[in-house]
């Protein structure tokens, strides 16, 4: 069965991803969850999040990653863009 935006789940959380939000697994689903802790089962409605699979219009600011040293890295948010593009608060 999948999940459909807005079912209401009871997940067993296995890890805490990068940011802080647990990982849970609902069958072929990842679904991240906030403010819980790695082995909790917590009860979360789930929410619709889009992954981009290329930029139509890339801008000025995106740079081509190199491979990673690491293997499969999942990097972070920020390592297509170049440090004068991103502006935190």
């Amino acid at each position: 069965m999948n999940p459909a935006v807005g079912d209401k789940l009871t997940l067993s959380i296995s890890d805490i991803a990068f940011g802080g939000e647990g990982v849970a697994r609902f069958g072929d689903f990842v679904i991240f969850v906030p403010f819980v802790a790695r082995g909790e089962v917590a009860e979360a409605r789930t929410a619709a999040v889009s992954k981009t699979s290329r930029s139509m219009a890339p801008t000025k600011g995106r740079i081509e990653m190199n491979p990673s040293p690491y293997g499969n890295c999942a990097r972070c948010g920020w390592s297509s863009t170049q440090p004068r593009s991103v502006r935190c608060v």
